[in-house]
């Protein structure tokens, strides 16, 4: 048993270099801890032998990155300046095999921080031996029984092979073309992950270009930092600053970035090659992301600028010192302005006063397309000077409220008559509004409804004042 063993820098318990290790009977590793494999690394083309009789267990192994309980190093997986990818496998059976005998090897609570808590590297579901060509003995899944966690995505991983999309943050690597629409200028987010075999997530660095080549020469573009970027060992947002001309459909592809080198179809056309020659499918492992982005025409409040090929804020709007953002399609309405385009020339409409009352107090982001939005009390339309569909004006406010029902109607003869008996009261009592208590009061109820908009707060309406 190799148990409770440390290394800092290399595998927990075993570490070879090109070396050929054989197992035979119980071998059981449990609870080592390891840089990049917990239990087990293979470096330089090593590789492990498996006797007739074996019974491996890793269990309880850890890595600080890579590898929970085995880790192969990139010698059997790796792109080389020639793009030619090696593929070898990590294991084989010993010449006394018995088919009627299978070893058992089992994998079980092992773990990893970055990616592959049960095994990282291998090319275990295309292992092809330099000697017999292809493998024909029992496969990864008949002599590996690996009992890991299901929520942990990276059991079994690799160095990444390609970007898949994410959907409610789970990689769905059967989307192989998201689609999303843009304004210039704006940013679009992408939830993605990388992966190795098996679809295990891994990090990885990513490299994305546009493959459009627009009309006069025009190259859509990005930030420059937006180009190559990072993903997480879990889903990660990539972000891009779509810079082109509007109405025109964008296709940008995502892909893994290997050695750093900028041209992605050169790369993964000789990697290609060089699978295709070893009777390996290269799609298993370069499929690539496609964005297709549908770029839209600024909309209202914006107008497109040749320079930046981005939407800015609109001249008009600039000159009242007004700021826009195209990333939320908002204008910075300032009180008193009301703000509106016209129909259906798309004219940019400015009045600096909004009559009191009328619009809101407050200044904030206005959406151009619901001009309304700056109107208090229910109002609407030119200067916020009507009122919603199937709203009235109150009598002796500016408040626009819902009409009341028909039986109302029913107490305008019991007002009318309760009228005349007022004024006979007045009369007979000698009360009148110019002297006394009742001048007072009259007085103080014109003067707190006149600056209601003072004493309450906006957008509240006190119908007892009038």
């Amino acid at each position: 048993m190799l148990a409770q063993n440390y290394c800092a820098l290399g595998a927990g318990a075993i570490y070879a270099y090109s070396s050929t290790l054989i197992f035979q009977g119980n071998v059981n590793f449990v609870n080592n801890t390891g840089s990049n494999g917990g239990a087990l690394a293979l470096f330089a083309g090593s590789e492990i032998v498996i006797g007739r009789h074996a019974h491996l267990k890793f269990i309880g192994n850890h890595a600080k990155h890579f590898g929970g309980a085995i880790y192969i190093d990139n010698a059997n997986h790796q792109v080389l300046a020639t793009y030619i990818i090696v593929i070898t496998c990590f294991y084989k059976l010993s010449d006394t095999f018995n088919t009627s005998v299978i070893p058992h090897i089992l994998v079980e609570n092992n773990t990893a921080v970055y990616a592959g808590s049960a095994l990282y590297g291998g090319w275990i579901d295309f292992c092809t031996n330099p000697q017999e060509k292809l493998f024909t003995g029992p496969g990864f899944d008949s002599l590996f029984q690996v009992k890991e966690r299901k929520s942990n995505s990276s059991v079994i991983a690799s160095n990444p092979l390609r970007v898949c999309v994410c959907i409610d943050s789970r990689p769905e690597c059967s989307v192989t073309q998201y689609n999303i629409s843009a304004y210039p200028g704006t940013t679009i987010r992408i939830p993605a992950v990388a992966v190795g075999q098996r679809f295990g997530t891994v990090p990885a660095t990513v490299r994305s270009d546009f493959l459009n080549e627009l009309a006069d020469g025009v190259q859509p573009n990005m930030h420059d930092w937006q180009h190559t970027q990072k993903i997480e060992k879990n889903c990660t947002t990539l972000t891009y600053t779509i810079m082109s001309p509007s109405q025109v459909t964008l296709t940008m592809i995502v892909a893994i970035e290997f050695l750093d080198t900028p041209d992605i179809d050169v790369m993964q056309a000789a990697a290609r090659r060089n699978l295709q020659n070893q009777s390996i499918d290269p799609d298993t492992y370069f499929t690539n992301l496609l964005i297709n982005i549908e770029v839209l025409l600024c909309p209202s409040g914006f107008e497109y600028y040749n320079q930046s090929m981005t939407c800015k804020c609109d001249s008009k709007l600039m000159e009242y010192g007004l700021n826009c953002s195209i990333e939320t399609q908002t204008v910075w309405r300032k009180n008193p302005f009301w703000i509106t385009t016209a129909e259906p020339s798309g004219e940019i409409l400015v009045h600096e006063h909004c009559p009191f009352d009328y619009c809101k107090p407050e200044s904030f982001d206005l959406n151009m397309e619901n001009p309304d939005e700056q109107c208090a009390f229910n109002r609407s339309g030119i200067l916020c000077g009507a009122c919603q569909q199937n709203l009235s004006h109150a009598f002796g406010t500016s408040l626009c409220r819902e009409c009341s029902s028909m039986w109302t109607l029913l107490w305008v003869p019991v007002i009318a008559l309760a009228g005349i008996a007022l004024v006979v009261l007045l009369i007979v009592l000698n009360l009148t509004v110019s002297v006394g208590t009742i001048n007072g009061l009259i007085f103080y109820a014109n003067i707190v409804r006149a600056n209601h908009a003072t004493f309450f707060p906006p957008n509240t309406t006190n119908s007892f004042l009038s």
